[in-house]
């Protein structure tokens, strides 16, 4: 997981799948650099190099989204392949996550 400030926009890059077998390693990543950043109005989660995600990894989005709210940016997730878009749709947190298809 790599994370870049563009703008006023924080974006968190997943590179792999969010599995239970690796969520802790991204909430640790995220948390990082979520206190690094400053100037921040929206966090944006890419998903490019996301195939698959189980309970735990849209567990880990939704306390992504959750923890934006609170300090008041901004959220959305981008570059999620259609398999993921429905997922969110199934889930009904595709509104909440900025994703359109």
């Amino acid at each position: 997981m790599k994370h870049k400030l563009e703008n006023s926009e924080l974006i968190i890059v997943c590179e792999e799948d969010l599995l239970s077998t690796n969520v802790e390693s991204c909430i640790k990543q995220a948390k990082e650099a979520l206190t690094q950043a400053s100037g921040v109005s929206k966090l944006i989660v890419d998903l490019e190099g996301v195939n698959t995600i189980d309970s735990q990894g849209l567990n880990f989005l939704v306390g992504l989204y959750q923890e934006s709210r609170s300090l008041e940016w901004g959220f959305s997730v981008k570059e999620a392949s259609p398999s993921l878009v429905q997922l969110f749709k199934f889930v009904k947190l595709d509104e909440r996550f900025g994703v359109n298809a």
